[in-house]
């Protein structure tokens, strides 16, 4: 049997080749017996007849509603593959009697231009229409309600397609590598979009994701690279690696207010994306997540996130801030190359790991770390230009050190009158082991240095 091409990377599912020549096989059982009439080989079930192959030559090809008396209800695995018979049909036509279609039935089929389903059917089998060269659409009954694996999967030529309103799940590679397909409007039945249901769909302009859907799989939407909108109709909670990377027309990310986990390279690639924004009690900004994102000039992170990951902000020209939260824990290496047009940059005191090549030298970025911390370490070896802040004490606990604090400060030295008896590391600003005016003097220049620095998230 041909093997299925791997133009996008996936493996097509194999395991069917065992079912190739079964209707070569001798059966020993009468509901096995392979029989033949009219061109079609067909074997009887409890059902009635399934076509398992067809034998005649003819390039227009209608299958009859009765096949040895009984009822055509099915079309076999491999039925019209050109592996399976040799022959080149432009068009087949199927009986009202037809309910459900195997998986492979027309597989590769490059010569069919036109297949008219019954109005009865209501399955469609794994990879059953993949690979049709020459198929450009394909109308699908309302009874329709489920189509199998990859049933679409590079059909390169196929341009619109309506899923009928009870389809409720668009499997995996359903229409992976469907590149001329400019329409398809998913039912608002579905609740579940599988892994590369639309990779590589290069012609969709637009998508819609119903109100029931809760996760976008991996690769669901990758390389999608005409689609400018993405409409978020429900709560989706997550969203698979690569799920939207190298949809580079796309403008604006879509709307993912309750979306917290997020895969690796969700968004890389996206070169038209201009804002970002993800939502409080997001952990974790994955390895390559907006890598390559080049108009990305407004990201909002939220100040849940501890965890910035391997080039996931890489290549982001066109981004001038980046505002880091306080509870930030790790950055992964390249986390930040090549953002070329950030050029403050504050690492928080509560960074332990910090890879030393998260940055770009010589684009003129100042890094700014706090005294004492890893950053201030990784900036001492790093040979780049960078300034030390004071870690300085909220004295009135209001949440933020500013001049306020400083004036409090002030106060409780006064009342102290000097004595070195209530000094402590709290109130000793320039750790010269007293507490004095000397001390308000360093708090008030280390106020003057965060003023220069980035606002942390």
């Amino acid at each position: 049997m041909k093997q299925p091409k791997s133009q996008y990377g996936f493996a097509l599912l194999a395991a069917g080749s065992v079912l190739l020549h079964t209707a070569a096989l001798p059966c020993t059982a009468a509901e096995d017996e392979i029989l033949t009439e009219n061109g079609f080989a067909y074997a009887l079930t409890a059902e009635g007849a399934t076509v398992t192959e067809y034998v005649g030559t003819a390039a227009y090809v209608t299958i009859p509603d009765t096949l040895g008396g009984a009822a055509v209800t099915a079309i076999g695995d491999y039925a019209f593959s050109p592996d399976q018979n040799g022959k080149a049909s432009l068009s087949v036509t199927m009986p009202d009697t037809v309910t459900s279609i195997g998986d492979y039935a027309f597989y590769d089929c490059n010569a069919l231009k036109t297949v008219t389903l019954s109005p009865n059917l209501t399955e469609i089998g794994a990879y059953a229409f993949a690979e049709m060269a020459s198929l450009t659409e394909l109308e699908l009954p309302s009874a329709l309600e489920s189509v199998g694996e990859g049933c679409f999967t590079l059909s390169v030529k196929l341009q619109s397609l309506v899923l009928p309103e009870g389809i409720t799940e668009i499997p995996a590679h359903c229409f992976n590598g469907c590149k001329a397909l400019t329409e398809c409007p998913i039912p608002a039945a579905v609740t579940s979009i599988g892994e590369s249901a639309f990779f590589g769909c290069s012609g969709l302009t637009a998508i819609t994701v119903p109100t029931g859907v809760t996760e976008i799989a991996p690769n669901a939407f990758r390389s999608c690279s005409a689609m400018t909108e993405c409409t978020i109709l429900g709560t989706v909670t997550s969203v698979g690696q690569q799920a939207f990377s190298g949809c580079s027309s796309m403008t604006a990310m879509p709307d993912l207010t309750q979306c917290t986990v997020y895969g690796a390279a969700a968004f890389s690639g996206c070169r038209a994306m201009a804002t970002a924004s993800l939502p409080e009690g997001t952990a974790e900004i994955p390895d390559q997540m907006f890598n390559g994102c080049a108009a990305l000039a407004e990201l909002k992170i939220p100040s849940t996130v501890t965890s910035i990951g391997t080039g996931a902000l890489q290549a982001c020209t066109a981004l001038k801030e980046i505002h880091l939260p306080k509870g930030l824990v790790s950055v992964g290496s390249m986390a930040f190359v090549y953002c070329s047009s950030v050029k403050k940059l504050l690492i928080p005191a509560s960074v332990t790991s910090l890879e030393s090549d998260a940055f770009t030298l010589g684009n003129q970025l100042v890094v700014y770390c706090y005294e004492g911390t890893v950053a201030e370490e990784v900036c001492n070896h790093g040979n780049m230009p960078f300034v030390v802040l004071p870690i300085l004490q909220d004295y009135n606990a209001d949440a933020v050190c500013s001049v306020a604090d400083a004036v409090l400060l002030t106060k409780i030295i006064t009342e102290a009158d000097g004595s070195a008896s209530v000094a402590a590391p709290a109130l000793d600003c320039n750790s010269d082991s007293l507490v004095d005016i000397d001390d308000v003097t360093a708090y008030l220049k280390g106020l003057a240095l965060y003023a220069k620095a980035p606002i942390e998230a």
